[in-house]
C-alpha cells in the first residue's frame, strides 16, 4: 500500500504520518507489521517510538514484534519505553513473554512509562503481575492508582488478592480511581461479595454507602451471599444489605418480600423502600399488597 511504501520515505514528516496512520487503521494494517518491526531499529527515536505505538494499534496481528518491544522497555529514551509498553499492551495476551520485563518497568523513574506498563499488564491479563500491581493502588500519583485499579479488573478473578486494597480504594480522593475500583471488584466477581459485606461493619458511613453501591452492581450473582448475610447481628449491616438488594432489582424481590414479614419494623421499612426502587410490575405488586395490608 501507499502507506507502507511511505515508511521508506526520506521525508521524516511523511514517515511519521504514515506510521501513525497505520496504527490508527488497526488490525487491517497487518501487512505493515514487518516494515514497522524494522523501524523499531531506526536511529530516529521518533520513528522508533511511533512504530512501537503503531504496532500496539494493530494488535495481536503484530505479535512478531514482541521480542523487540520487550527489549525496548529498557531503552534510554523514555518515550520509546512508554510506547514499547503501549505496543505490548495493544498486542495483548500474545505478548505474555514480556510480562517479567513489564513488571520490572513498574519501577521505572518516569511516571508515563510506569503507567504504560500498568495498562499493558492489565491488557495482557498478567496473573503473575497482580502482586506487583496491588501496591500501585496506593501510589502517590493518582494516574498510577487509576491505571492499577483498571488493570486488576481486566485480569479478573485471578486478581482476587487485590480485593482488600480495591475496597480501600473506594475512599480514594480521585473519583476515577473510585470508579475503576468499583468496576474491578465487580469484574473479579463473587469473591468480592463476602469481603464487601464484612466491610459494612466499618463505622465509616461513607465507606458503607459506597460498599452498598458496589454490592448492588453485582446483580443476581450476589443474591445468595446477601440473603445469607441478612442473619447478621448488626442491624445497620442488614439494612445496608437490603438497600443493595433493592439496587439489584427484580431478582431480589422474593427476598425483599419475605423481609416485609420481619418482626423488626426498621427491617420492614427498609425492604419496602428497596422495593420502591425496583421498577418492575412484580415489585410494585408486592409493595402495594404490603401497604394495603397495613391499612
Amino acid at each position: 500500500s501507499i502507506l507502507v511504501q511511505t515508511l521508506s520515505s526520506k521525508d521524516q514528516k511523511l514517515r511519521l504520518s504514515a506510521t501513525l496512520a497505520l496504527g490508527q487503521i488497526g488490525a487491517s494494517a497487518e501487512v505493515a507489521v514487518p516494515n514497522l518491526i524494522e523501524l523499531l531499529n531506526d536511529p530516529d527515536q521518533l520513528i522508533c517510538g511511533l512504530s512501537a505505538y503503531a504496532l500496539g494499534g494493530i494488535g495481536q496481528a503484530a505479535e512478531n514484534a514482541v521480542p523487540r518491544l520487550n527489549e525496548l522497555l529498557f531503552h534510554s529514551d523514555q518515550a520509546i519505553r512508554t510506547n514499547a509498553a503501549y505496543g505490548l499492551g495493544g498486542i495483548g495476551q500474545a505478548a505474555k513473554m514480556a510480562i517479567p520485563n513489564l513488571i520490572r518497568t513498574l519501577n521505572d523513574p518516569n511516571t508515563e512509562v510506569r503507567l504504560s506498563a500498568v495498562h499493558a499488564l492489565g491488557q495482557i491479563k498478567a496473573e503473575v503481575g497482580v502482586s506487583s500491581l496491588i501496591p500501585m493502588l496506593s501510589d502517590e500519583d493518582e494516574w498510577i492508582r487509576l491505571g492499577a485499579a483498571h488493570a486488576l479488573g481486566q485480569i479478573g478473578l485471578p486478581a482476587q488478592a487485590a480485593i482488600p486494597m480495591l475496597i480501600q480504594s473506594l475512599l480514594d480522593d480521585h473519583e476515577g480511581v473510585r470508579h475503576n475500583a468499583v468496576k474491578s471488584l465487580v469484574l473479579i466477581g463473587s469473591p468480592s461479595v463476602p469481603r464487601l459485606i464484612d466491610t459494612l461493619e466499618d463505622g465509616d458511613r461513607i465507606m458503607q454507602l459506597r460498599v452498598i453501591d458496589v454490592l448492588g452492581r453485582f446483580g443476581k450473582l450476589a443474591v445468595p451471599e446477601l440473603q445469607q448475610a441478612l442473619d447478621h447481628n448488626n442491624a445497620e449491616v442488614c439494612r445496608g444489605i437490603i438497600s443493595a438488594l433493592g439496587s439489584i432489582g427484580e431478582d431480589a424481590v422474593p427476598i425483599l418480600q419475605g423481609i416485609l414479614n420481619h418482626q423488626d419494623s426498621q427491617m420492614r421499612w427498609s425492604a419496602a423502600h428497596a422495593l420502591k426502587k425496583i421498577d418492575s410490575p412484580i415489585a410494585k405488586k408486592v409493595l402495594s399488597e404490603y401497604l394495603n395490608r397495613g391499612r
